[in-house]
């Protein structure tokens, strides 16, 4: 997935902001995977996926139905714009958990050694 920036995080919010709060992780999850398989695409191939778009969370968002931009942070959106960051935060630690070989819910590296 490209970096993420403000823009990203607000599309991904006002997806979140669509669904019900238990379906949110699983939505905003996978938004990262969308990203991150586009991006991938886009790398091998030097431009976006008609399908998946560009490799942005914007990109993957836009793909669903958005709520309307509100010009308030109300409970309703801090709710979803948390959502979204423990989501966000979720991805990227089984990501990095994936190259490091660690265990997801420690994000710490699992012992290989033969005592371990």
């Amino acid at each position: 997935m490209r970096a993420v920036l403000s823009v990203d995080i607000d599309f991904a919010a006002r997806a979140a902001l669509m669904v019900p709060p238990d379906k949110r992780a699983a939505l905003v999850y996978a938004l990262c995977e969308r990203a991150h398989i586009a991006d991938r695409i886009r790398k091998k191939t030097g431009r976006a996926s008609a399908g998946l778009g560009d490799g942005t969370l914007t990109a993957a968002a836009a793909q669903v139905v958005l709520a309307p931009r509100s010009p308030r942070y109300d409970i309703a959106w801090c709710d979803a714009l948390e959502d979204v960051l423990t989501g966000l935060a979720a991805w990227r630690r089984d990501q990095s958990c994936l190259t490091r070989g660690c265990s997801p819910d420690s994000a710490e590296p699992k012992d290989h050694s033969p005592a371990g």
